[in-house]
């Protein structure tokens, strides 16, 4: 799997877009959530609706008070590839590299 390309399990990343792929057999098209599960938790459109992912509850389009609003993620640039100076080309989320690395028996923490 390719990660800056993009592919992952064959679905497509560009630059801050989902592009009609299934994740999970969820749809995620653009910046918008189709009304699937994943891993048993509802997403409606931009709304994540009162599941827990990891401890953190996304309810709206907020994420444990933070805001998904436009670009920004509680200050986090989603501009690009940057999320919070954690960059997802070819640098670490939660210490896992994503720099053309495998998801396969990773946690995502």
């Amino acid at each position: 799997m390719e990660w800056n390309g993009i592919e992952w399990n064959g679905m497509e990343w560009n630059g801050i877009e989902w592009n009609g792929m299934e994740w999970n057999g969820i749809e995620w098209n653009g910046m918008e959530l189709s009304g699937m599960e994943w891993n048993g938790m509802e997403l409606s459109g931009m709304e994540w609706n009162g599941m827990e992912w990891n401890g953190i509850e996304w309810n709206g389009i907020e994420w444990n008070g933070m805001e998904l609003n436009g670009m920004e993620w509680n200050g986090m640039e989603l501009s690009g590839m940057e999320w919070n100076g954690i960059e997802w080309n070819g640098m670490e989320w939660n210490g896992m590299e994503l720099s053309g690395m495998e998801w396969n028996g990773m946690e995502w923490n």
